[in-house]
């Protein structure tokens, strides 16, 4: 972009000089707006590489189209509410971070078929092609060529009707917990100055099994979480869902997460908590 920007003004040098005639040149609206285009994609780009540690930058994402997009799912997870205030916009987008509201309907406004696909789960795929021997590995291969037809027969071709979905087993919700809390991260080193307390928040790498989520789709940008702020989220994700019609299930939580987890600095463990866990709940 730097060529280009300095062509841009040396092409205006040749108009102003009398070289080429003004008609050859853009109009000056037209060139202020891109030069204003062009330098704030270079000052954002240079932002972004030597401040943020971002190891490339994606300039196609400059242009407005995904802002667009962006402020429509915003208005439309608003639902009637297409004017969304300040406090309802920072809301709806934590939300949306880790969470999509907007799935689209499965069948439209067409009649949903009465016949269910059949649908496949790991756990099916483990015992069928785990070391079977004979007739046990015969009859597993036949169960699953029955599934497969079943398939093709009600053309279930979309994942989510294939697959059966595990988002309740708890070595799934420890992946998801971990894969928000890393999310989290981010934002929480912004509200603390105390050392100790910053170095509870992240760490370079992690070889946990709840860690495989975030591994699996970073491309390395994505944070994983300490282990102490993980347990402590964790410790809240179950005990809030456990209790959250009572009426004071925040203060509850927090006292709970309190006597059940430590944080590694105990100067601010109450503050540094009850941020967290109003953060994170909010």
């Amino acid at each position: 972009l730097r060529p280009s920007y300095g062509g841009l003004d040396e092409w205006e040098r040749e108009v102003q000089s009398g070289k080429i005639s003004k008609d050859m040149f853009l109009t000056q609206t037209t060139a202020e707006g891109l030069r204003v285009t062009m330098r704030s994609t270079i000052d954002l780009t240079e932002h972004l590489l030597n401040n943020c540690g971002y190891d490339y930058v994606l300039t196609a994402k400059f242009n407005q189209d995904p802002l667009e997009r962006f402020f429509g799912k915003i208005r439309q997870a608003a639902c009637e509410n297409d004017h969304p205030d300040m406090p309802t916009f920072v809301q709806l987008y934590r939300m949306l971070m880790v969470y999509s509201l907007l799935k689209p309907p499965k069948f439209g406004n067409c009649q949903a078929l009465t016949g269910e696909a059949p649908q496949l789960d790991f756990s099916f795929f483990k015992t069928t092609f785990k070391n079977q021997e004979g007739e046990d590995r015969t009859s597993s291969l036949e169960r699953l060529k029955e599934k497969v037809d079943g398939l093709i027969t009600t053309e279930a071709w979309e994942c989510d009707e294939v697959v059966a979905s595990d988002e309740s087993q708890p070595e799934v919700v420890d992946c998801i917990v971990y894969y928000v809390t890393g999310f989290l991260c981010r934002k929480l080193g912004k509200m603390f100055s105390c050392e100790i307390c910053k170095e509870s928040l992240s760490v370079s790498s992690a070889t946990q099994k709840e860690a495989s989520l975030t591994t699996c789709k970073t491309r390395g940008g994505l944070i994983h979480p300490n282990v102490h702020l993980y347990r402590i989220l964790h410790c809240a994700e179950k005990y809030f869902s456990e209790h959250m019609n009572d009426l004071n299930v925040f203060w509850d939580t927090v006292d709970y997460v309190l006597e059940s987890c430590a944080f590694p600095c105990s100067q601010h463990e109450n503050e540094a908590v009850s941020k967290v866990l109003h953060y994170y709940v909010s």
